[in-house]
């Protein structure tokens, strides 16, 4: 949200502090990859990356990190399998994407489940498994998600349940 208030350009210069920081602030530093890429296309990325990855070979975060900023697409996703394996949750998320891009319903489903498991409290995992169940025809599991997820303060809840009926055949409800 910070970066949608701020714009890329000023959350990139917040962010450039917690580059060097460890433990690795994933969100953040995924959030400042993103910014980059929208306000400066010039930067390399990859480079950035490839050095912190460097200093610390053995952080799991940093070979995601650059894994994400790879600009060779294969190598990229061979990249994000090798983090996979080890269980990268976020690596895990991208790869989930990926296979809802080529229309690996079923494979997408299994990464995100497994992204999810391994971390449970980002937002950003549970939207990527909300996609991927979705593209599953998961609806009714996805209604009562749903339906637990609704408040007075936050109408996005009833509208996907609205949306999920409508889409499972179970407008009448």
């Amino acid at each position: 949200t910070w970066l949608r208030l701020a714009g890329p350009a000023e959350f990139v210069r917040w962010a450039k502090p917690w580059l060097e920081r460890r433990p690795v602030a994933i969100e953040i530093q995924r959030a400042y990859q993103d910014a980059v890429d929208r306000s400066d296309p010039a930067c390399d990325l990859e480079a950035e990356a490839a050095a912190m990855a460097a200093r610390s070979p053995d952080d799991e975060d940093l070979r995601y990190l650059l894994a994400r900023a790879t600009r060779d697409p294969g190598l990229a996703v061979e990249r994000l399998r090798a983090c996979a394996v080890r269980g990268h949750a976020f690596a895990l998320g991208d790869l989930s994407r990926r296979e809802l891009m080529h229309g690996g319903r079923g494979a997408a489903l299994d990464l995100a489940d497994r992204a999810v498991d391994a971390r449970p409290d980002s937002s950003a995992l549970r939207g990527i498994r909300r996609q991927a169940a979705w593209a599953a025809g998961r609806y009714t599991e996805l209604i009562e998600e749903a339906r637990a997820r609704r408040s007075a303060l936050d109408l996005a809840p009833l509208v996907d349940e609205v949306v999920l009926l409508v889409q499972g055949g179970r407008a009448a409800e």
